[in-house]
């Protein structure tokens, strides 16, 4: 449950809460074009400086009214015309909207950067550039945090600030954990905690050597959380005494070790009584020590923190924290026979989980929104650059024509062909830069799509693991009490059957969320994906499935590799379907130039309507904004669908070992 990043947060939160970087969300009413902007200083601007640093010392404290003093002073800078204050503003304002809305804060951010670098202040367009790659931690992909992280230490290294450089590999170090990197992860870590001590950065060290605790295999924990312990204790920090005493206390419930774990718990107890502490993370102590005395079968004591936590929470309106607190709390009043309030507590989780999955669903369906106006945005412009070229190329050939009739005799003596060749040159390149951009715009949208799509699948698959999943084991956890209050239930044949039917679907649930979200896809490519599912797929007795690879498997880039798994998974399904068939061959084929993928059946065919369907419309569509060919072969012995692509010059591409 306890995890740390670039400050303090909880695993079991559903948002990275990055404190360093980030001010709470407050979404503005102004939004400027910071790309419009080309101020320079012509006034004393003392003022604003004044209004920034008391902006800057109240963002996490007192986030709203940081908010409008931000805005205020945009607007000033604005007027006096400092670049450098506008700048500063812009990465304010952005950190205001960061948790709310990912493009305005990094249309923010770039304006920052745009306008720190005019003004060569390399520690401002630092933190622009390292907000950035914040916002891709939270919305990824995190490769792209990793580029503006990386960015962002090239322009620290031309300034004086160790500590800035140091928070930079802690965010790289979080960018390379969701990458799976844990290597590099460490790697960056290390290098922050040796910068912080160089530095004598005593709170910073601290937070970092939780966090490094938080991230490795027990024991190598204990000796980080320990550190930390020392030194906030003897420096005096308070967030530090609460948090590595939380650390490791969870660490030790996870491991049994329930007198270490008792006595840090304690201790951390015993702090919040002296200093105030985040209601928010009071909470989750609470339900960390609830988790402590129900695993020891103390249940009236957990249920009593249970309810200490569930105050806070609902206080604050946590619908993630009280989602997961009373699906335990209604585990805890079963094994206390409280028949009533286990009832009452399963509804409630029933209730929030209901509300979290709406909120998702909400939060999906603006995403996509948001997505899809982007790309349609950018669709636009690219119709607007091609109607431009095409102005152009009319212009030059109607120039082309009049050059050509005043200079004819010149051109037949000296190089007429010469230059009507050149003219054609240019011609053909203008007619492929139109076909280029058509291309690249269909590509975006084409992206954009499956992005979306893929975002909603990841939802349903978390919906139907921590949703469906989790009632069943409820239910099937409530029936298992039941075995020890009615003896006669254990040879109870009916019994026996309803729990093995629960089993199967418990399994059923997590086969279906572990295809909508092909983990093997992003971990070993489209060869390994591609090639599990078919040996999934055959082991039923509806269908015969034949896998066969030819040349050196690669990986490419994975936006392409899911365009192709997915178009696989229809053209497999649509066998299932229609075709009737016995026996299906899937064949992959790699080569440096060319990768191909064949779908071959043995069934009836396929008709006039079936073609043209939607179905194969979508895939058409997809195949030709990957610069791919499509070949359709049917008759009534079979079908044979063939997908043939260039490998992609910009695709990262590496082989398979």
């Amino acid at each position: 449950m306890f995890r740390i990043l670039s400050s303090f947060s909880f695993r079991s939160l559903p948002a990275v809460i990055l404190l360093v970087m980030c001010a709470h969300a407050c979404r503005q009413p102004v939004r400027p074009a910071p790309e419009t902007i080309t101020a320079v200083p012509s006034a004393d601007t003392a003022a604003i400086r004044t209004l920034l640093r008391s902006a800057k010392a109240i963002a996490e404290s007192i986030p709203d009214s940081a908010s409008k003093m931000y805005d205020s002073a945009w607007r000033m800078s604005l007027a006096a015309k400092d670049t450098w204050a506008i700048s500063m503003s812009l990465l304010g304002k952005g950190n205001a909207v960061s948790d709310t809305d990912f493009l305005l804060a990094r249309e923010y951010y770039r304006g920052s950067l745009r306008l720190a670098l005019a003004v060569d202040s390399f520690e401002l367009a630092g933190r622009a550039a390292t907000s950035a790659g914040s916002t891709f931690l939270q919305t990824g992909p995190p490769d792209s945090a990793v580029k503006a992280y990386m960015y962002a230490l090239d322009l620290y290294s031309k300034t004086d600030n160790p500590t800035a450089k140091s928070s930079t590999y802690n965010n790289l170090a979080i960018a390379f954990t969701q990458l799976e990197q844990d290597e590099k992860s460490k790697e960056y870590r290390r290098k922050a905690i040796a910068g912080y001590r160089t530095a004598s950065d005593t709170p910073n060290l601290v937070r970092s050597l939780i966090n490094m605790g938080s991230r490795l295999e027990y024991p190598e924990p204990i000796p980080y959380f320990l550190e930390a312990i020392s030194l906030s204790d003897r420096s005096n920090f308070p967030l530090g005494k609460f948090y590595a005493r939380l650390g490791i206390g969870e660490m030790y419930v996870s491991k049994a070790n329930y007198d270490s774990a008792s006595h840090f718990l304690r201790q951390a107890e015993a702090i919040t009584a002296l200093q105030p502490v985040s209601k928010q993370y009071m909470s989750v102590m609470y339900a960390v020590m609830a988790r402590m005395y129900y695993l020891q079968q103390q249940y009236a004591t957990s249920r009593a923190y249970f309810g200490k936590s569930t105050k806070i929470a609902l206080e604050l309106g946590k619908l993630d924290l009280l989602e997961k607190q009373y699906r335990v709390l209604t585990k805890v009043n079963i094994m206390l026979g409280l028949r009533e309030e286990s009832v009452d507590a399963f509804d409630k989780f029933n209730t929030y989980r209901d509300s979290m999955q709406n909120l998702q669903v909400e939060q999906s369906i603006n995403e996509m929104e948001t997505q899809y106006r982007t790309a349609e945005k950018d669709l636009q412009l690219a119709q607007q650059e091609r109607n431009l070229a095409r102005k152009q190329l009319e212009i030059r050939n109607r120039n082309a024509g009049i050059y050509a009739l005043s200079g004819i005799v010149l051109l037949l003596i000296v190089g007429g062909g010469a230059y009507m060749l050149h003219i054609r040159q240019k011609q053909l390149l203008a007619a492929q830069k139109l076909l280029t951009m058509e291309r690249e715009a269909e590509l975006e949208k084409v992206q954009a799509a499956m992005e979306a799509e893929e975002k909603e699948r990841a939802r349903i698959a978390r919906n139907l693991h921590d949703g469906a999943g989790s009632i069943l084991s409820g239910v099937k956890l409530y029936l298992a009490s039941l075995e020890n209050q009615y003896r006669d239930l254990t040879g109870s044949p009916a019994y026996k059957d309803t729990i093995g039917l629960l089993n199967d679907a418990v399994s059923e649930i997590r086969e279906t969320s572990h295809n909508l979200m092909p983990k093997t896809l992003h971990l070993e490519g489209i060869h390994s994906a591609i090639r599990d599912y078919c040996e999934k797929v055959g082991r039923s007795e509806q269908l015969g499935v034949e896998f066969l690879s030819y040349g050196e498997p690669a990986r490419f880039d994975i936006d392409f590799e899911l365009m192709i798994f997915r178009t696989f998974q229809e053209l497999l399904n649509n066998v299932f379907k229609h075709a009737q068939a016995t026996q299906v061959i899937v064949q992959l084929s790699f080569s440096p130039e060319v990768f191909s993928l064949t779908v071959e059946d043995d069934g009836k065919g396929m008709n006039d309507k079936q073609g043209d369907g939607i179905g194969m419309f979508a895939i058409h569509a997809r195949v030709e904004a990957f610069r791919g060919t499509m070949d359709v072969g049917s008759s009534e012995s079979g079908t044979s669908i063939n997908l043939q692509f260039p490998v992609p010059a910009t695709a990262a591409i590496e082989k398979i070992s």
